[in-house]
């Protein structure tokens, strides 16, 4: 199946809260302890990314032949990789990279920072980043800082 990859609008929003929050939900938010859950799923509203949209955010969806979202990527500018989410029942198959790779068209920047959860820790290090570190601990959220040089 062919996947199209473009730049996302406010209009996205909706659609990206709606695919990421199942995902978070099903890999990530047992790692957490509830008060971070709500905080974290708070950030992933429609309007919090259209918010980020908006401003210093800029996000690329894939998308299937049924206009579905399948993949999503969202860079706080100039350089961190905030969010990188594939549908789990496609994993393996290259969305997460083109994603990536799209992007780094689409930059000038070659330096990149992320918090991965653990969960992703093994798919960045595939794309290059490095861990920086021990796991750190912010809002009772874990999370492993990685950085990628080009």
């Amino acid at each position: 199946m062919d996947y199209l990859i473009r730049q996302a609008t406010t209009d996205d929003a909706g659609a990206i809260a709606e695919f990421i929050h199942p995902i978070v939900k099903q890999f990530i938010s047992h790692e957490f302890a509830q008060p971070s859950e709500q905080l974290m799923l708070g950030s992933l509203t429609a309007s919090a990314i259209a918010g980020n949209i908006d401003s210093n955010y800029r996000y690329r969806i894939s998308i299937n032949q049924n206009n579905d979202i399948v993949g999503v990527l969202g860079v706080r500018l100039p350089s961190h990789l905030f969010h990188l989410f594939v549908e789990p029942s496609l994993h393996g198959r290259g969305i997460g990279r083109a994603l990536w790779q799209d992007y780094l068209q689409q930059t000038t920047e070659r330096q990149f920072t992320l918090n991965s959860s653990k969960i992703a820790v093994g798919f960045y290090e595939k794309l290059g980043f490095e861990k920086q570190g021990s796991a750190i601990e912010k809002n009772g959220i874990l999370s492993y800082p990685m950085r990628l040089e080009l």
